[in-house]
C-alpha cells in the first residue's frame, strides 16, 4: 500500500501531467480541441480541490483516481484519432465535461461547509459524491473507453502520449527548416499545413465554379471595386465595405473579384465564412489569419520563404492572439518582401463568423494604415449591428474606408440584372424542354423579377426549383402547366423558395440562440415582427413602439438584432422597411418556417393588432373636438400636424386588422369589451380623426370589416 508522502508524491505529478496536456490538446484539429482542454482543465482543479474537502475524503480520493484514469484514457485516444473520428467523440466529449464540471462544484460546496455544518451533512456529502460519481460513469460509457489501470500506471502512459506528440510537432518543424532551404518543394505545404491549420474549405478555389455574378451584371459595382483596388494614391482607402441585406448577391460579387485578380495573380487570399453546419470550421475566429498566411504564401515565393521562418519561431502561432497572428504571419513576413506586388484579400460574409471576426476590422484598418504595405481588403457583410458599430468607430478614428451598399443600389439596374438572370436560365428550360417560343413570354419573366425584387437568393432559388422539380421529368408538367405555374397573378409553391427559408432561419436562429434564455427572445420576435409584418404601412420604431405600447429601447434592441432582414434607419422617425416579401410568407407559413419557435399566427397577430389600435384610440389624449372640428382652416391645420403617426394608423386600420382577427380565447373577450367601449364612447370622435385628415371614406370600409368580425364572432 503507498504511503502517504507517494501519494503526494503521485499527486503532483497528475497535476503537472495534466498541465502539460491541456496545451498538447489545444493542437487537436477540430472543434474538440477546446472541449478536451476544458475537461483536462476541470480535472486538474478537482485534483487540486479534494485535498481541501474535510468529508468523506476517502471517496473524495478515489473519484480524483479515477478521474485521472479517465482523462488519461480519453486524452490519448484522441490524439491518436483523425479528422472523422474525432467528429464522433464531440457529444461524449462534452458529457465528461459536463460531469467534471458538477463534480467540481460539488467540491467546492463541501469546502465551504462550516465544522458544525459537517456532522450533518455527513450522510449527504456520502449521497452525492456518490451520485456525481454515477454520472461520471455515464459519461464514461457513452466515450466508449478503457479505463481500468491504477493511477500511476495512468499516468505514465499520458507522458507517453504527450512525448509522442512534442516528438512529432518538434520533427513537423526541422522538417519545415528543410523545406524553407528548398523552395522547389514548398508545394508540398506539409509544414504549413500542419502549423497553421487553413481551412480550405473557406478559400475562393474550392467554391463551385458558378458561384459568381452571372455573366454581365453588376457591372458598375464590380467597375467600381476594379477601380478601388487599382488605385494607387495614398489617399486611397485600404479597406472596402460592402454591406447588403440577406440575399443581395454579396457572395456572388466576392466570387467574380476573386475570379478576376486570381486569374491575374493579384489575389492574396479569400475567406468565406459560413455557418453551415457540415463546416464548422468556417466560422471560427482562430483560423482566420492562419487561413490567410497560407494562402499569401502559394502566391509570393519570397513570403513563402519568410512565413516558414516566422513558424519556425512562432510553432504555437495558431493560439496566438489576432494581434500577435496579424503581426507574426502576416504584417512581418510580408515588409521584408522587396518591390511587394499589389494583392487583395478578401473576407466574405463577416456576420457568418463568430463574434463577427472578433478584433479582426479595428485590426486591419490600424495594422494596415500603419504598414505602407500595398495591400487592400474587401470585407462583404451583412448590415449587423456590431458590424457597423465596428466600421462606425473605425471611421471616428480617421481610418476611412470605401463602402457600397447593395439594397440601396438603383432598383432599376438591379431589376435589370435580375430579369438578365431569370431570362438566360428560363431559355435553358426552353430548350431542354423543346418547347415552342416564345416561352415563358416576357410577361412571365417580368413578372418572376418584380417576385424576387432585390433578392438574387429568392430569383437563384426559384429557377433551382423549376429546373429540379419540373424540368428534369420532361413529362412532369405540360408546356400549358407549366407556364400557368409562372403566369401572373399565380401563386408559386413554397417549396421553390427552399434555399431563401434556408437562410432566413440561419439569420434568425444565429440572432436569438437556442439557449434556455432564448425563449424571451423569441416570444418577443413574435409579438414585434409579427406586428410589423402585418402592418398596412410602414411604421418608425417610434411610431410602432407606441402603437405597440412597447418599451422603445427593448424595441430596439430587438430590431437590432435583424438589420440583415429589415431596413433600419439610424433616424427614428424614418420607417421601417421589410426587405423582401419572401420574408413575411417564410413568418406565416408553418411548412416554410418550420421552427415553431419562429411561427407567426396570422390571425392571431391580426387580433392583437387591432387591440392596439383600439386601444391607442381609446387611450388617446388628442380628443380636443373643439379643435377638431373647428372651422378655422388654421386651427385645424395646426392640429393635423400634431397628430401622431401612431395614432393616425390606428384610425385608419384598426377594421382591417379586427376583419382578419382570428377567434383567438386570448383576445376575443378583450377585444369585444374594446369595440363596446369604442361604439359606447370613441365613434365621434375617431370619425373626426379621419376626416381631419381628409380620410373620411375610410370610415366606411373600417365599418364594414368591423361589421365582418362581428357577425363571426357572435
Amino acid at each position: 500500500m503507498a504511503s502517504t508522502a507517494e501519494k503526494v508524491d503521485l499527486e503532483s505529478e497528475a497535476i503537472d501531467i495534466l498541465r502539460r496536456a491541456i496545451k498538447l490538446a489545444k493542437t487537436i484539429p477540430g472543434l474538440l480541441a477546446d472541449g478536451l482542454a476544458g475537461s483536462l482543465a476541470i480535472a486538474l482543479t478537482v485534483v487540486s480541490l479534494k485535498n481541501s474537502v474535510k468529508v468523506q475524503k476517502e471517496k473524495c480520493q478515489l473519484l480524483s483516481d479515477r478521474i485521472v484514469a479517465v482523462m488519461v484514457a480519453v486524452t490519448t485516444e484522441l490524439m491518436a484519432c483523425d479528422a472523422e473520428a474525432l467528429a464522433r467523440h464531440e457529444n461524449s466529449v462534452y458529457a465528461l465535461s459536463s460531469a467534471l464540471y458538477d463534480i467540481m462544484i460539488l467540491l467546492q460546496e463541501l469546502i465551504s461547509i462550516s465544522r458544525v455544518k459537517r456532522i450533518f451533512k455527513y450522510d449527504n456529502a456520502s449521497n452525492e459524491l456518490s451520485l456525481v460519481r454515477q454520472q461520471l460513469d455515464t459519461a464514461i460509457d457513452i466515450c466508449d473507453i478503457t479505463d481500468n489501470m491504477c493511477t500511476e500506471d495512468a499516468l505514465d502512459q499520458l507522458v507517453t502520449v504527450i512525448k509522442e506528440r512534442e516528438d512529432k510537432l518538434n520533427m513537423l518543424f526541422i522538417h519545415g527548416q528543410s523545406l524553407c532551404s528548398q523552395p522547389e518543394s514548398l508545394t508540398d505545404a506539409d509544414l504549413s499545413k500542419d502549423v497553421l491549420r487553413p481551412v480550405m474549405a473557406a478559400t475562393y478555389l474550392s467554391r463551385s465554379l458558378n458561384s459568381g455574378c452571372f455573366p454581365g451584371t453588376r457591372r458598375t459595382l464590380l467597375d467600381q471595386i476594379s477601380a478601388w483596388f487599382e488605385g494607387d494614391s495614398l489617399e486611397v482607402s485600404r479597406v472596402f465595405w460592402l454591406s447588403g441585406l440577406a440575399g443581395t448577391g454579396k457572395s456572388a460579387i466576392s466570387h467574380t473579384v476573386c475570379e478576376k485578380l486570381h486569374a491575374v495573380g493579384r489575389l492574396g487570399a479569400s475567406f468565406f465564412f459560413s455557418r453551415d453546419e457540415d463546416e464548422p470550421d468556417r466560422q471560427l475566429v482562430a483560423p482566420i489569419i492562419p487561413t490567410l498566411a497560407f494562402q499569401l504564401a502559394s502566391v509570393n515565393p519570397t513570403y513563402s520563404r519568410n512565413l516558414f521562418d516566422a513558424l519556425q519561431a512562432h510553432p504555437d502561432a495558431y493560439f496566438y492572439t489576432q494581434q500577435k497572428q496579424l503581426k507574426e504571419l502576416i504584417m512581418d513576413p510580408l515588409k521584408k518582401v522587396p518591390s511587394l506586388p499589389s494583392y487583395l484579400i478578401i473576407l466574405d460574409a463577416l456576420d457568418q463568423c463568430d463574434a463577427e471576426g472578433g478584433d479582426l476590422i479595428p485590426l486591419i484598418f490600424r495594422e494596415l494604415s500603419a504598414s505602407g504595405l500595398n495591400i487592400k481588403v474587401l470585407i462583404t457583410s451583412r448590415p449587423e449591428q456590431s458590424i457597423r458599430g465596428m466600421f462606425r468607430i473605425s471611421n471616428s478614428q480617421r481610418n476611412h474606408y470605401m463602402t457600397a451598399v447593395l439594397h440601396d443600389m438603383d432598383p432599376s439596374a438591379v431589376k435589370e440584372d435580375i430579369t438578365s438572370y431569370l431570362a438566360n436560365y428560363l431559355q435553358r428550360i426552353q430548350t431542354s424542354r423543346t418547347m415552342t417560343l416564345p416561352w415563358p413570354g416576357d410577361d412571365v419573366i417580368n413578372d418572376l423579377a418584380i417576385r424576387a425584387g432585390m433578392s438574387f437568393t429568392v430569383a437563384a432559388s426559384i429557377i433551382d426549383s423549376l429546373t429540379n422539380r419540373y424540368c428534369l421529368d420532361k413529362h412532369c408538367f405540360s408546356h400549358t402547366q407549366l407556364r400557368g405555374l409562372l403566369t401572373s397573378g399565380s401563386s408559386i409553391p413554397w417549396s421553390l423558395y427552399s434555399k431563401v427559408d434556408h437562410e432566413y432561419r440561419q439569420i434568425l436562429h444565429a440572432s436569438m440562440g437556442n439557449g434556455y434564455n432564448s425563449t424571451p427572445l423569441y416570444a418577443r420576435f413574435r409579438k414585434v415582427v409579427g406586428g410589423i409584418i402585418l402592418l398596412h404601412n410602414s411604421l418608425s420604431i417610434s411610431a410602432l413602439a407606441e402603437l405597440l405600447e412597447h418599451d422603445k429601447k427593448d424595441l430596439e434592441e430587438a430590431l437590432n438584432l435583424l438589420h440583415s432582414l429589415f431596413d433600419i434607419p439610424s433616424n427614428p422617425v424614418q420607417p421601417i422597411r421589410m426587405f423582401h416579401p419572401s420574408f413575411r410568407d417564410f413568418l406565416l407559413t408553418r411548412e416554410r418556417c418550420q421552427d415553431p419557435r419562429l411561427y407567426v399566427s396570422k390571425g392571431r397577430a391580426h387580433a392583437w393588432l387591432a387591440l392596439c389600435c383600439l386601444n391607442k384610440i381609446m387611450l388617446s389624449d388628442h380628443d380636443e373636438s373643439r379643435i377638431i372640428r373647428s372651422t378655422n382652416l388654421h386651427i385645424r391645420f395646426r392640429a393635423l400636424r400634431f397628430v401622431p403617426p401612431a395614432l393616425s394608423y390606428a384610425c385608419q386600420h384598426w377594421g382591417d386588422h379586427l376583419s382578419q382577427a382570428a377567434d383567438d380565447p386570448d383576445f376575443q373577450k378583450e377585444l369585444e369589451e374594446k369595440m363596446f367601449q369604442f361604439a359606447s364612447t370613441k365613434l365621434h370622435y375617431w370619425i373626426d380623426m379621419l376626416n381631419l385628415e381628409g380620410k373620411f371614406i375610410l370610415c366606411i370600409d373600417q365599418l364594414a370589416a368591423a361589421t365582418k368580425w362581428c357577425a363571426v364572432s357572435s
